[in-house]
């Protein structure tokens, strides 16, 4: 089974949006984190799309990390 969730997050202003979605590829869960540039009227002008593996961060970074 393939498919995408509803959007997790989402971050915004009139120009720029953050959006993190997971998505499902057979039995392997993704996390995605996507970058849009919006034009003048609001409408997406581009994606940039990021699908990063899960890593565990190094003791000194730890503590700045968020999970969800």
């Amino acid at each position: 089974m393939t498919g995408i969730s509803p959007v997790d997050r989402i971050v915004a202003d009139s120009r720029e949006a953050a959006v993190t979605v997971r998505a499902r590829v057979d039995k392997e869960e993704m996390t995605g984190i996507c970058f849009l540039r919006l034009d003048g009227e609001g409408l997406i002008a581009s994606v940039t799309e990021y699908w990063p593996e899960p890593y565990e961060p190094s003791v000194s970074r730890a503590g700045l990390v968020e999970r969800y």
